[in-house]
């Protein structure tokens, strides 16, 4: 094959988000993800099978009286390449209805997943890297685009990673449902972005735009096909923050563990479930 071909060949294929998917996917395995590809799901508003990039499972495990537990979470993780138009998201601060610390979507635990009441779950929402923050996205604008493309590309992209989240959790999957004792298991949708970023909110009454490296944006799906399912938090990150923000996770998520080793109750079990099923 001649060489000026492969050239031709390796410049369209950066020309696509691929090379993004396969960095990512290479950062996740180097801090010891899981991590599976093009992993499909079933689109229930358009009863269509899509995919998702990539799926990430993070572990943290401990024994306790002889017995091992499993504390994890999960990324549904959709990587997106806009080199030419950036993406802006309007910004304002967290209120009440916004996903908190305490209804992450999870799996495998009965009740609350903490203990403690109000003055823990302050606790785990100062220390969450996402909760924490004082900003959410709002809406989005993708500038320089029109008619129908304008704002497609990031709509698409959050709700892949939400409806894939969902997928995930109905599934049970990382669960480890039906089991003497399920895992407890976090799911968190993730945007990885190659391209600029922003947000712009009010400040004094004045619109200022900012470049930032990642934001968390609020999404209350409504649907008659996801009934009940309506909170989301999805991170969209730049891939230079990549690293900075699954490294915070990860971090959390050994707090977390380290927490629920003093809580084992938590953990739910088969005769939990018969219980909860019969009252």
């Amino acid at each position: 094959m001649p060489e000026d071909l492969h050239s031709k060949i390796a410049a369209e294929i950066e020309k696509t988000g691929f090379p993004l998917e396969l960095r990512t996917a290479a950062h996740l395995r180097a801090r010891g993800y899981y991590v599976a590809h093009s992993v499909y799901f079933v689109d229930k508003d358009e009863q269509k099978g899509r995919e998702i990039d990539l799926r990430g499972l993070m572990n943290r495990f401990f024994v306790q009286d002889g017995e091992e537990y499993a504390v994890r979470h999960v990324l549904a993780i959709e990587c997106k390449k806009s080199n030419s138009r950036p993406w802006v998201f309007f910004c304002s601060e967290p209120v009440s209805y916004d996903q908190n610390v305490g209804d992450i979507h999870g799996l495998g635990f009965s009740g609350q997943w903490f203990r403690g009441g109000h003055k823990q779950w302050r606790i785990f929402q100062r220390r969450h890297p996402w909760f924490s923050r004082n900003i959410r996205g709002r809406a989005y604008f993708e500038p320089f685009s029109s008619g129908a493309e304008a704002n497609a590309t990031i709509v698409k992209a959050l709700l892949a990673s939400v409806k894939a989240l969902l997928e995930l959790k109905e599934s049970g999957f990382a669960a480890g449902l039906g089991s003497n004792r399920s895992n407890i298991v976090f799911y968190y949708p993730l945007v990885v972005l190659q391209g600029d970023l922003f947000i712009a909110r009010l400040i004094n009454n004045e619109l200022v735009v900012e470049e930032v490296d990642s934001v968390p944006v609020a999404i209350n799906y409504q649907s008659p096909s996801y009934v009940g399912q309506d909170r989301f938090t999805v991170l969209v990150a730049k891939e230079s923050a990549l690293a900075r923000e699954t490294g915070a996770l990860d971090k959390w998520l050994e707090y977390v563990s380290q927490h629920l080793r003093k809580h084992l109750a938590v953990f739910e079990t088969p005769e939990a479930t018969a219980d909860a099923a019969d009252a």
